[in-house]
């Protein structure tokens, strides 16, 4: 992980040994208190929540510390990407070009990221991105797709993604079967009458209405009742499915008067 994600990352390199650097502090600072407390070294309900404690301790000064250097390693990095040649004066991020590429569109994003920062306004101030970045938005915005075409994309996705499984499971394993269609609907009737039920407690109860611990404990219970009734309805209409599911097979042809359930023989 080491190799492939941070080595090639001066910052990460930086941030990976900063973190590792803390980590070993509340580390040394744990060892130190176990030393300390000698009747209680053996007390794994003493030593484990104030390593925890320290960890924890330890990571807030972590983020602030970065949070602190976050401005100058930007202005650093930005400096970097200057001296090896990166010129920001023309399309292409990188060693001159006339054409917008990948590169460009990922700056880009970054940049609209940060867009209002304190960093952003250095950049504008203090280099000589700001005629890129104008002749991108021009770029970008030529081509933006409609925003009502993406909304009707998004929530698409999000439907199927919503209720893509539970569609699936009822075309598969439902659909073709019709006693699992009826079961289907009437546990569903079932469940909105508990659920109705439960609204129309919530409703009458106006000074509790505000409180889970009134409200959650009721709609389970009525879920669980309206479970056990139907499970009696259909526990009462099993025999009368049966008979209508052998009429229905007896009309298909299917006998069930020799060993073989099929059609003759």
């Amino acid at each position: 992980m080491f190799v492939f994600t941070i080595a090639h990352h001066p910052f990460r390199i930086i941030i990976a040994m900063t973190s590792a650097f803390f980590w070993l502090l509340s580390l040394l600072l744990s060892s130190l208190l176990w030393f300390i407390v000698v009747p209680l070294r053996n007390q794994l309900a003493f030593a484990v929540p104030f390593a925890v404690l320290f960890q924890e301790i330890f990571r807030y000064l972590f983020y602030r510390v970065i949070k602190k250097a976050e401005f100058a390693l930007q202005k650093v990095q930005l400096q970097e990407l200057t001296e090896k040649g990166m010129v920001f004066d023309r399309f292409a991020v990188a060693y001159g070009g006339s054409e917008p590429n990948l590169a460009d569109l990922n700056v880009y994003g970054i940049l609209t990221a940060i867009q209002g920062s304190e960093a952003f306004q250095d950049l504008m101030t203090n280099t000589k991105i700001q005629p890129w970045l104008e002749r991108m938005k021009n770029l970008v915005e030529l081509h933006r797709v409609d925003t009502s075409i993406m909304t009707i994309i998004e929530c698409t996705g999000c439907t199927l993604i919503a209720y893509g499984i539970p569609f699936s499971m009822f075309v598969f394993t439902i659909a073709h079967h019709p006693f699992r269609i009826i079961i289907a609907m009437t546990s569903a009737f079932f469940w909105l009458l508990s659920l109705l039920l439960s609204s129309l407690l919530w409703f009458i109860v106006v000074p509790l209405r505000n409180q889970l611990a009134f409200a959650v404990p009721f709609a389970v219970l009525f879920q669980e009742i309206f479970r056990y009734l139907f499970y009696r309805v259909i526990k009462k209409a099993e025999f009368a499915l049966q008979k209508v599911q052998l009429q229905e097979l007896t009309e298909k042809g299917m006998v069930f008067d020799r060993f073989a359930v099929a059609y003759g023989n």
